[in-house]
């Protein structure tokens, strides 16, 4: 399935590019000159010689010169999911045109393809209405392209309409979009209350699997063990946390079970043990981008414990479980494939 993406890009280049078609009427084989500048984060993606080969590819030539009537500048940058590209042209005697190509994909690749469509249509408006070239060497700027392809020993075919002008014939094989599963690794630093007597801190490290919009993690989670009422104690719990995921944001059930160490502090005779421990929260997740790989990730939650502690001295009781506990996390998280 061809992507969005290029078919939207057609549309687009045909309805802005009115005064540029006038000029490249104007010339056998249109020129321009090109500009691409990358932001630091966007350094993966195309630089200018990968975007030039695309475009010729596209035309059968090399359409870019140094100096020429028409410029085109090309600023791509890293977006929150993906990338986004900027095209500026300027011709003499037309007006500024501006567009904003977009792409989710890590690797850039259909974003390239948009780009090339682009900047075809844009050098050369008439190329929508030519088959694409047949393989061969790449003309310089000012060359008719079927000399080229007469070059190459190859005859020249002859130029047919496509069905509907509006559609780019392409007889290649588009790639899978599909990104499959990755896997997800968190570590996460908590500040939380009710968990433990008191305010504590704790430490939780989580692997699973993201898939589009949902993951699914283990995570393994301790508190330091805190002390009120002259007992001190803390949880060690495993969980299992499902998630939807919008953009940067996330929706999590948190399913933890495992065992709750307390023991008395300062008192006479004082004892320690182990009682079991379950409960069910809600979390929120908010994961913001630092590379492709890895995320800063902030997450509040709120936990309603099914079994809890209780903490007695001398028969007498000293901390239990709050009915709801509360947790914030600061942590990163990073996405392999």
């Amino acid at each position: 399935m061809r992507s969005p993406l290029a078919g939207a890009v057609a549309g687009l280049a045909l309805l802005a590019l009115a005064p540029i078609l006038v000029l490249a009427q104007q010339h056998d084989a249109p020129v321009a000159t090109l500009r691409v500048e990358r932001s630091d984060d966007a350094s993966a993606c195309l630089d200018e010689e990968s975007l030039r080969e695309l475009v010729a590819a596209r035309l059968g030539r090399d359409p870019f010169v140094d100096e020429a009537q028409l410029s085109i500048t090309v600023r791509i940058e890293r977006a929150r999911r993906g990338y986004v590209a900027r095209v500026d042209t300027a011709s003499e005697g037309g007006e500024p045109g501006r567009r904003e190509l977009a792409s989710e994909r890590d690797d850039c690749r259909d974003l390239g393809d948009a780009l090339a469509l682009a900047l075809s249509l844009t050098v050369d408006p008439t190329s929508l209405l030519r088959p694409p070239p047949r393989p061969g060497p790449i003309a310089d700027a000012g060359a008719e392209p079927d000399a080229a392809i007469a070059d190459a020993g190859v005859d020249a075919a002859p130029a047919e309409l496509p069905v509907d002008a509006g559609v780019v014939v392409d007889d290649a094989a588009p790639p899978d979009d599909s990104e499959g599963p990755a896997l997800l690794l968190t570590a996460t630093l908590l500040a939380s209350y009710g968990i433990a007597p008191g305010v504590s801190a704790g430490l939780v490290l989580g692997a699973g699997v993201h898939l589009d919009a949902f993951s699914v993690a283990l995570e393994l989670r301790g508190e330091l063990p805190t002390v009120e009422s002259s007992v001190r104690g803390a949880p060690y719990v495993a969980s299992v946390v499902p998630c939807g995921h919008l953009d940067i944001v996330g929706l999590c059930g948190v399913i933890s079970a495992g065992a709750f160490w307390g023991e008395g502090v300062d008192v006479p005779a004082a004892r320690s043990g182990v009682s079991a421990y379950v409960a069910l929260g809600a979390r929120a997740v908010v994961a913001v981008p630092l590379d492709e790989t890895l995320a800063l990730r902030l997450h509040g939650e709120l936990t309603v414990p099914l079994v809890g502690a209780t903490l007695q001295l001398g028969g007498e009781r000293a901390w239990e479980t709050p009915a709801v506990g509360l947790a914030l996390g600061v942590g990163v998280g990073a996405r392999l494939r």
